[in-house]
């Protein structure tokens, strides 16, 4: 997809808001795309915005949460320094949940 490609160029050009634009158009074509929201998730990490990657992350996990395992991992964190304990724990035991069965 030629936007995500963009997304992608901004990103590595820290043009973050420019990359997120380039996202956020991937979506709205695709609401399924859960690549975008992955990367929309980086995005939020290197920003330190706690809140957005919260949202993100739930999004994509919930489009394909079987892909990838260290989402719940970077969830887990952002649980954590939002001061979602038990939410936190949760997202770290679904990360070791799906880290063990790859193992």
């Amino acid at each position: 997809m030629r936007l995500f490609e963009q997304a992608q160029q901004a990103f590595d050009n820290n043009a973050f808001g420019k990359s997120l634009a380039f996202l956020n158009e991937a979506i709205l074509l695709d609401p399924a795309f859960y690549e975008a929201y992955l990367m929309k998730s980086d995005i939020y990490q290197e920003m330190d915005s706690i809140t957005p990657l919260i949202k993100v992350l739930e999004k994509a996990i919930s489009l394909n949460s079987e892909k990838f395992a260290k989402s719940y991992f970077i969830l887990g964190n952002a649980y954590f320094r939002s001061g979602s304990y038990p939410k936190a724990v949760n997202a770290f035991r679904e990360y070791l949940k799906r880290v063990d069965e790859k193992a």
